[in-house]
Parts: structure tokens; C-alpha cells; sequence
């Protein structure tokens, strides 16, 4: 089981609900393609800075974000 407690995605020019879509994304994406054995670990903190373009599309920011945290978890979980 993975559970993120609070993911923060700052990122001009989304509303509320469009944050909270982008965020199940990565979610969605993340319980996807977690490395093995990563459930077993805790990690208390986990920093991830990137830029996006803004024209980005949704699919594609998400799943940027969440191959970024996935490799920050390999980084982290050696």
C-alpha cells in the first residue's frame, strides 16, 4: 500500500479542481509503476522541484511529476 499524506502542487493558472484532478493523476500514476518493495519503506519527506511549461496537457504534466517523484523514491529508498 502506498499513502501520501499531502502532495502540494503549486502551479499558476490551475483552480482548485483542476489541482485536485492533476493530483490524482500522479497518484493514479505512481500506485501504477511503484518499484518493488518500495510499500515496505517510510519515507517522511520527499522535496521534487521541476518546472513545467504551462501549455503542457494534463496527461502529460501528471505523469512528468510523477516519473520525478519516482525517481526521488529510487534516490531515497538505496
Amino acid at each position: 500500500m502506498i499513502q501520501i499524506d499531502e502532495l502540494l502542487i503549486r502551479m499558476p493558472g490551475l483552480n482548485e479542481e483542476e489541482g485536485r484532478r492533476l493530483a490524482e493523476m500522479v497518484a493514479e500514476y505512481l500506485g501504477a509503476h511503484l518499484p518493488e518493495g518500495i510499500s515496505e519503506q517510510h519515507i517522511s519527506t520527499l522535496n521534487v522541484q521541476m518546472q513545467l511549461h504551462s501549455k503542457m496537457e494534463r496527461d502529460a504534466m501528471s505523469v512528468a511529476i510523477a516519473e520525478q517523484i519516482l525517481q526521488q523514491l529510487k534516490v531515497t529508498i538505496r
